[in-house]
Formats: C-alpha cells, sequence, structure tokens
C-alpha cells in the first residue's frame, strides 16, 4: 500500500517533478526568486482542487524566463564594470537580488528544467483533455458539429457556440460577484476546498515518514550544523549537557506530528490549511536565516545536512498541500500497519511497539480528541484487543502454508533458534566483554599533566613546577623490559607487564617567583623561628578523563631539623651564600598502578631518590631549586633532574565512543542496569502463555476483527451509542470463553 501510493503520488503525475523541481532550487541555490516560486507553487497550485488554471503555469515559465534573465543581467554588469562588493555583504546582495559576481550555470539550469517539465506538464494535460485553450475548444467543435447535422458553416457555427459558451460564463460570474461569502467560503472557492468534490484520500503515514526521517537526521548531524564538538552525542553523554537550541528544534518537530496527528483525528480541512500556512512559512524563514548563517560561517558540512533535512521537510509541505487537495478520507481511516500481515508491515509494526511512548502517545492523542462514549480505560482495552488480534492474524496467515505434521524448516529454527540463542549469549556476557581489554572501544588513559609544589601549610608554595605535553601519548613505554626479576624477585608485583607506562619528570627550577610580600615574608620567618611548620611536597597526577575520576592527589610531609630549618630562613632573608637543604628519599617516584595505588618499591635505596632544596637570588626576585638524583627506568642509570615518576595508567573507554557514558558503571551496575531488564523483559514474554490460550489460540480471527472494524465504523459516522453497544458486546464475547469459541472458528466451522 506505501509503494502503490508513493507511486500514485511521484510517479503516476506529470506535476509532481515540477514540484519536486522547486524544492530542489529552493534547496540547491536559494535566493528570493526560488522563495517566491516555492512559495507561490506549496500555497496555492499544489492546493488547487482539482488543478491549478492554465495561466499559472503560464505565469510560471514567464518567472523563470524574468529570473534567468535578471542573473544573467548581473552576470554582465559586474564582467562589464568590474563592480566590487564587500566580502561581508556579498551573500545577502546574492540572495535579496541574485546578483552574479562569477558565472555560475546551476540556476540557469535549474530554471531551464522547470520550463521543460512545466512545457511537458501543459502538453500531457492537453492531450488528456484537462486543458484547453480558445482554439482547441474551436477545433474540437469543428470535428463534432458535422457529426450532429448542422447545416450552417462550421466555422461560422463554432465562432458562435464559442461566444455563448463565453457570454454564458460572463452572466453567472456577475452573479456571483453579486453574491455575499464569508471569508472562509472566499478562501474555499479561490482553492477549491469544497469538500462536497473531494475524494478523500489517506496520506498520514507519508507524513509520519517524512517527519520521523527529517527528525533522525537532524538530531545525529545537528553538531555539523551548530558548528561545536561539544553537540557531539559521545560528548553530550559523556558531559550530560544539550544545546538547549537543539532541544527546543526537537520538541518543536514533535509537536509538529502532534498536531498533524490532531487535525487527521479531527479530519478538519480548515485546520490543516492554517497549519499548512504556518509551517510553509515558519520552514521558509527558518531555512533562510539557517543558509544565511551557515554560508557566512562558511559551514558547508552544515548546510549540506541541513539541506537534507529542509528537503524531507519541503516534501512533507507538498504532501500535505495533496492531502488538502484530496481532503481527508470520509470513513475512519484504517492503521496502514495493521492492514496487511506481509514482513514488512510486520517489521515497522514491531519497531514502532518498541520505540518507548510511543504507542501510549498515540493513544492518548486519539482518545483526547476523538469524538467517542468510551472512557479511557475501555479505549485502550479496545486498542490491546485489536493488537492480540493481529499478532493471531500474523501467527495464522505464517501456519497457514505449513502442512500438518510437517516439521519445521531449517530456516525457522535457524532464526528463532540457534540466532535467538546467540543473541541472549552475548547480551549475557556483554558486561563481561565491555571491560576486557578486547574491548575496540577503549584506550590508554595517558597523563596529561603532572604538578608538582613544595611549600609550608597555610603559606604559598616556595618550589611550583608543571610537566604537560600536548601529545602525551609521546611519552608512552612499554613496561615489558623493565618487569625483570631480581635476585628471583620481581621489582613491581603490582604493576601489569603487559600494560604501558609513563616515565616523566619536571624540571628542577621552579616555573614561578616567590609571590611573598615583604609583611608576608616576615610573618612567615618569624613563624618558622618560634615553631615548626611542616614542609609539604604535594604533586598531582592528572589523566586525560575527567579529574574527578581519574586524578591522583598525594601530599608527603619532610621532616626538618632545626639545622634545616634555620637553612630556610637564611634561604627566605636572601643571604648572599644561600645554604643547599639536602632532602634524602624524599617522597616516593613511582610507582603508581593502573588503579592508582602508589607502589611502594623492593629497592628504596636504588629507587628512592636524594634530593636537594636549593634557592636562586636574581635581582629582587628568588625561586626554590627542587634537584634529585634517582635511577632512571629509560636510560638504565642515575640521573639528576626534577622530580621523576613511573606512572602506569588504565584503559578508559573512548569519549568519541557510542558507549563512553556506561564508562562510569561497574560490572555489577552493568548487570543489573542492562542484563536483568533484558532477562526480565524476556521472561515476561515467554511467561503466562497459558492463560492467554482463550484468545491467543483462536482458530479464526476474521469475524472479530469484522466486528472491532464495525465498531470504528460507528464512531466515524457519529453513532456513538452504537459504539457503546458494540463494544460492550466485544467484552462479553471475551469474558466468556464458550462465546469466544464460537466467534474464533474457521468459516467452514
Amino acid at each position: 500500500i506505501f509503494l502503490h501510493k508513493s507511486y500514485l503520488l511521484f510517479l503516476s503525475r506529470t506535476d509532481a517533478p515540477i514540484y519536486f523541481l522547486y524544492i530542489l532550487n529552493l534547496i540547491i541555490y536559494p535566493t528570493i526568486f526560488s522563495i517566491i516560486l516555492f512559495l507561490f507553487a506549496m500555497g496555492f497550485a499544489a492546493l488547487r482542487n482539482p488543478l491549478p488554471h492554465r495561466y499559472y503555469w503560464d505565469i510560471s515559465i514567464l518567472l523563470c524566463c524574468l529570473f534567468i534573465s535578471i542573473h544573467y543581467i548581473t552576470y554582465i554588469i559586474n564582467t562589464a564594470f568590474l563592480i566590487e562588493i564587500s566580502a561581508q555583504y556579498i551573500l545577502y546582495v546574492q540572495f535579496f537580488t541574485g546578483w552574479l559576481d562569477k558565472f555560475n550555470i546551476l540556476p540557469m539550469i535549474m530554471y531551464l528544467l522547470l520550463i521543460f517539465s512545466i512545457t511537458f506538464h501543459k502538453w500531457n494535460l492537453r492531450y488528456r483533455g484537462e486543458y484547453k485553450s480558445k482554439k482547441d475548444v474551436e477545433n474540437e467543435l469543428t470535428r463534432l458539429l458535422p457529426l450532429i447535422h448542422y447545416k450552417q458553416d462550421t466555422a461560422l457555427e463554432s465562432k458562435r457556440i464559442y461566444q455563448k459558451i463565453k457570454r454564458d460564463f460572463n452572466e453567472k460570474a456577475k452573479k456571483i460577484k453579486k453574491q455575499k461569502y464569508s471569508t472562509l467560503e472566499i478562501v474555499s472557492n479561490l482553492f477549491g476546498f469544497n469538500k462536497n468534490t473531494k475524494i478523500g484520500a489517506d496520506y498520514y503515514i507519508i507524513h509520519i515518514f517524512l517527519d520521523l526521517v527529517a527528525i533522525v537526521i537532524f538530531f545525529l548531524t545537528f553538531h555539523f550544523m551548530s558548528g561545536r564538538a561539544s553537540d557531539k552525542l559521545e560528548t553530550i553523554t559523556s558531559t550530560n549537557q544539550v544545546n538547549i537550541v537543539m532541544v527546543i528544534a526537537l520538541a518543536a518537530f514533535f509537536m509538529c506530528i502532534c498536531i498533524d496527528r490532531i487535525i487527521f483525528m479531527k479530519r478538519s480541512l480548515v485546520f490543516k490549511i492554517i497549519f499548512h500556512f504556518i509551517l510553509l512559512i515558519a520552514y521558509t524563514i527558518w531555512w533562510t536565516f539557517q543558509y544565511l548563517q551557515l554560508r557566512e560561517n562558511d559551514n558547508i558540512v552544515g548546510l549540506a545536512f541541513l539541506s537534507i533535512v529542509m528537503f524531507f521537510k519541503m516534501t512533507y509541505l507538498w504532501i500535505s498541500a495533496i492531502q488538502i487537495r484530496f481532503g481527508f478520507p470520509k470513513t475512519y481511516p484504517k492503521e496502514l500497519l495493521i492492514t496487511n500481515t506481509d514482513i514488512i508491515s510486520r517489521a515497522f509494526y514491531g519497531l514502532y511497539r518498541i520505540l518507548p511512548f510511543v504507542y501510549e502517545l498515540r493513544l492518548i492523542l486519539d482518545w483526547t480528541f476523538t469524538k467517542t462514549a468510551l472512557d479511557y480505560q475501555a479505549w485502550m482495552v479496545l486498542e490491546d484487543i485489536r493488537t492480540v488480534l493481529y499478532n493471531r492474524r500474523i501467527y495464522l496467515a505464517q501456519i497457514s502454508k505449513k502442512k500438518a505434521g510437517a516439521s519445521q524448516d531449517f530456516l525457522t529454527k535457524l532464526i528463532w533458534g540457534f540466532l535467538f540463542f546467540l543473541a541472549l549469549f552475548i547480551v549475557l556476557l556483554f558486561p563481561l566483554i565491555f571491560f576486557s581489554n578486547i574491548n575496540p572501544a577503549l584506550e590508554y588513559n595517558t597523563i596529561s599533566d603532572i604538578k608538582v609544589t613544595i611549600g609550608f601549610k597555610g603559606w604559598d608554595p616556595l618550589y611550583t613546577n608543571r610537566w604537560y605535553y600536548l601529545k602525551p601519548e609521546s611519552s608512552r613505554r612499554p613496561w615489558a623490559p623493565y618487569a625483570t626479576y631480581m635476585d628471583d624477585v620481581r621489582k613491581f608485583q603490582e604493576f601489569d607487564p603487559n600494560v604501558d607506562f609513563q616515565y616523566l619528570n619536571v624540571t628542577p627550577y621552579s616555573n614561578e617567583f616567590i609571590t611573598f610580600s615583604p609583611p608576608a615574608r616576615l610573618a612567615l620567618i618569624d613563624s618558622l623561628m618560634h615553631a615548626k611548620p611542616e614542609l609539604e611536597l604535594l604533586y598531582q597526577i592528572t589523566r586525560k578523563s575527567p579529574e574527578s575520576i581519574l586524578k591522583v592527589e598525594n601530599s608527603v610531609a619532610l621532616s626538618l631539623s632545626d639545622s634545616q630549618q634555620q637553612q630556610i630562613i637564611e634561604m627566605l632573608r636572601q643571604v648572599s651564600n644561600p645554604p643547599v637543604i639536602v632532602l634524602n628519599q624524599a617522597y616516593n617516584p613511582l610507582f603508581i598502578n593502573a588503579e592508582k595505588q602508589i607502589i611502594e618499591t623492593s629497592y628504596p635505596e636504588i629507587y628512592w631518590p636524594n634530593c636537594t632544596l636549593s634557592v636562586s637570588n636574581v635581582s629582587t626576585n628568588q625561586f626554590f631549586n627542587f634537584e634529585c638524583s634517582s635511577y632512571s627506568l629509560e636510560s638504565l642509570d642515575t640521573i639528576t633532574t626534577g622530580a621523576a615518576f613511573a606512572v602506569q595508567s588504565t584503559n578508559i573507554v573512548k569519549s568519541s565512543s557510542t558507549f563512553s557514558f556506561m564508562s562510569g558503571l561497574s560490572i555489577i551496575a552493568l548487570y543489573t542496569s542492562f542484563v536483568l531488564v533484558v532477562g526480565r523483559l524476556l521472561r515476561s514474554t515467554v511467561s503466562g502463555l497459558a492463560g492467554t490460550l482463550s484468545y491467543q489460540a483462536l482458530d479464526d480471527v476474521n469475524f472479530i476483527w469484522s466486528f472491532i472494524e464495525f465498531l470504528y465504523l460507528a464512531r466515524s459516522r457519529g453513532n456513538l451509542e452504537m459504539e457503546e453497544k458494540l463494544y460492550k458486546q466485544l467484552i462479553h464475547i471475551f469474558r466468556d470463553p464458550t462465546t469466544l469459541h464460537k466467534w474464533g472458528k474457521k468459516k467452514h466451522e
């Protein structure tokens, strides 16, 4: 049915290519001229019943010729006089005037295709007898008059009859002018909206299809249109922040679908016309604004995706105009998805029922805006009965092809047996596979930042240094060469030899001068003279993922003797020969494994560094140095540098992955939130089947199905008393197993 309706709309009509070209012309090369043609077509011609007047097509051809002339004239003027227009305004000049600063054959091709399509359409209408000019009428009368034995001259008689027809038409027009019409009647006469002359057609399923495709494309490609990386789906799932523009646009699209459903249920042409013109103006303005903005920002990819979205939206407007032209169905419209039992209808119906809230929202809208005698609960019961009967029709259609006693074929067992079992097996193992190292969505979470500070608690730091790589992946090293054994004891038991590590070190000198003001410096010296504040070494190791999840922060208290404390006082007083403080084995340099555990090595005499704290005076400024001599895992020798660390990170889900939103879940949480939910849904489908045998095992559902169709027919005709009576009888049939068994027998029984 869907393919047949599509054929009737797009392939069996010679005016279809014309409207299609109107849409393409607006999308491919939008100017004020293409907007005029599109509005004129969707706001008048496509609505005209039965067809637009021949003068419309003549005017359209003249407009196309005029627009081609304007484009050529502007190009010639620009070539002859070399007019330079500022780059800031050239886009708007091109849009509003059709100005061509360089030769562009595309608009000419579009207008020439329109002229050819309109000419072919005019010829086809004349061939079918639907497009009559004065000459056509005279030729027709000339051919027919000899057959009815007129004695007068044929040409003279045809002219006289033509003049009589014209005179009668003018007299009828004068009578119409004298009559008084309401605004609605005038609009109805203008577009041919007389509902008594409409045959009625159902294009709702095509409306929904075009709307849903446009929404899906818009949702998936919005980040290209906005030009913001934060609008990507993976970024939204990881940061939990959504652009309000996308939310408003999706809400507007959804409300359009709901309003369209309400109008379809009410079958009101007046509201459909109003809604059509509102969308026509709104979509045209939105497309114009977005096109100019994206072109100005040179966002070609976003403009391409927006053009695809607008193509479906403009096609929706065209189908909406055809719906207005033919009118709504006179009887209750049938649901297309449950009309047939073929595999395509079953697939679409299954998808429709799986989508959350779609089925429920449709039922709520239908009950709210349909004139009915049933309450909400009765309405839901009726719809559920129809769903049960449709599923039974599908099953009966399947088993009707099977002979009695024949075994199930291999394809059925493959689909419902092996593949279904394999799908359940994968669901069961999915959390384990997701957190295993074979997951292609995982990546090594490299260290991106290390900050080391030394200072007294409550005071600004004396020493500050930071390690940062623009490409931290370049510092990765395989751990296997260093995971050797020494004296039959492995160096670092907690390290995974199969996971890479990073060896990172900062420079010995401080990145910042001491920022103490003279009063603050004196206050610190006074505090050191009368108390023993704790000197603290603080290091922060930040991984590439969010700091709240993957950040290591550790502080080490450096115990100072009285002499070392006196040395720091001399440093702060900026003496000419400042002392050097020795801090042996000041901190654990390594060894942080993938679980963020700080590992104590078995060989501190080798790996723990010997460090010194010194100060440098540069003019009136002063900065501290923290220099360490430690065993390097890279050179396998003792080196002198700043603070050094060996860090083994872990694998995380890529931020660009679809599964990045699951990275914060544990295996237990994933099992309880995913596997158990799927298991309970599956259990609900295979449990309690014996209790539904009374209506699930009917031999034939055609009688009950026809009964429900009569109920819908009574509702559509406004006979609510009959609707309620039929519903009560339907409930009685399903409540009594004996009656249900009689109604569910086969025809020959």
